[in-house]
């Protein structure tokens, strides 16, 4: 089921802090809908951040659990940013072809202040032109009728956006050597694609490091990985692995140091930023004599 709309880490912090409260007064869920009423799936839900609560709610919540007043302003702040406001997040204009899990993914790209990114085998989607991002939907797999594709289509470019303005979003892409060489959409498309990719790993807030194919086992990893980083250290990263089936969110710490690792393996492994500029402008230049 998708998140609802409003701030995903106001509503991270407020539901870490009302499972804290929860353990600390040894009530389970059965316990709490006996005292407050309602369902264990609707507190469940409250708990893991995948559902806003309501003031009413929450104040119970927080008078059950004899929440101080000073915790209890700043518990109503993470709530009333959580909840949706007058102006609706711009994805929910797709929700008919998001599913759940890229729902949940650009909500947090959208808050993050750092992105760290791996594709094995298709150039990262912040990094995308319109022709290739089109072509990565015209698979067989993925069944999309037309205007789905473009809606799809229209979602990734507007995801580029966050490259840009005064704030932009620090993007750390890494990709495979072979993602520079399979044509996907044809020539014309790779070479507006590999021009485009130069032009954005130029962008001050922007690193793009190619994993060569004699870079060995370290860069050989099979599936695609993000890495979120917050603006405020007390929101811990969260990470989203890609597979052919959908977007999975990983944020236990366990999980998330894992793959901390797999990109301090991909760094060691990848070229400069100034030698991946030039192979994939040697990539270009291999089209264009073909």
């Amino acid at each position: 089921m998708p998140i609802d709309s409003g701030s995903v880490i106001q509503r991270r912090r407020l539901a870490r802090e009302l499972r804290r409260l929860r353990a600390e007064t040894d009530l389970t869920l059965a316990q709490l809908v006996k005292q407050l009423g309602g369902t264990s799936t609707k507190w469940s839900r409250i708990e893991k951040g995948e559902s806003s609560v309501h003031p009413d709610d929450l104040t119970g919540l927080l008078m059950l659990y004899d929440v101080d007043v000073e915790s209890r302003r700043e518990l109503m702040s993470y709530a009333r940013g959580s909840r949706p406001g007058g102006k609706r997040s711009w994805w929910t204009k797709y929700s008919d072809v998001l599913n759940a899990g890229y729902t949940e993914f650009i909500a947090f790209e959208n808050e993050a202040a750092i992105q760290h990114t791996y594709q094995p085998l298709l150039i990262p989607g912040l990094l995308q032109t319109e022709a290739y991002a089109h072509a990565t939907h015209a698979g067989k797999f993925h069944a999309f009728n037309p205007d789905q594709a473009d809606d799809l289509v229209e979602v990734r470019m507007r995801r580029r956006r966050r490259l840009e303005g005064d704030n932009p979003l620090v993007l750390n892409a890494f990709l495979s050597e072979a993602s520079l060489r399979i044509h996907v959409g044809g020539r014309n498309v790779m070479q507006e694609q590999l021009a485009y990719l130069v032009e954005r790993a130029r962008l001050h807030n922007v690193s793009v490091r190619v994993v060569p194919n004699s870079g060995g086992i370290a860069g050989a990893y099979d599936s695609g990985v993000t890495l979120l980083d917050f603006p405020d250290a007390m929101d811990a990263s969260v990470a989203f692995l890609a597979s052919i089936v959908g977007t999975l969110l990983r944020e236990e710490a366990r999980d998330v140091k894992r793959l901390i690792r797999v990109f301090e393996d991909l760094s060691q492994a990848a070229l400069s930023e100034g030698d991946s500029i030039a192979l994939i402008e040697d990539a270009a230049g291999e089209l264009n004599s073909d």
